[in-house]
């Protein structure tokens, strides 16, 4: 079974949702749905999977960074040639981090 990228998740998700026809009712329809509903899935399931520090981005967005000698999360960003912790205290080497998720990837603490 072949994995497929996001962009083309994104490719059969918009495939789906723009197959429509004039009353939105016959069985096409109801397919392209399920199309569509599973490809939001699998993009929420892909926002939370690890990522090569690669495809980081790279526009001072802040994401989480897997430090490969502590073994846990840091928010960073690109800072020039290395990343910089969200704090702005720490700086880190470009070669620290290994995999990245977005800051809204991991759950948010409940009181």
């Amino acid at each position: 079974m072949n994995n497929l990228t996001r962009e083309q998740t994104k490719a059969i998700k918009l495939e789906a949702d723009n197959h429509r026809d004039d009353d939105g009712h016959n069985y096409i329809t109801y397919k392209t749905d399920v199309v569509s509903a599973l490809c939001d899935m699998a993009l929420g399931y892909l926002d939370v999977m690890p990522r090569p520090i690669e495809e980081a981005p790279k526009d001072g967005t802040f994401f989480y960074g897997w430090h490969r000698v502590w073994n846990c999360w840091i928010a960073v960003k690109l800072y020039e040639n290395s990343w910089i912790e969200k704090t702005l205290c720490t700086q880190w080497p470009y070669d620290a981090f290994t995999h990245f998720i977005p800051l809204s990837s991991l759950p948010k603490a409940t009181p």
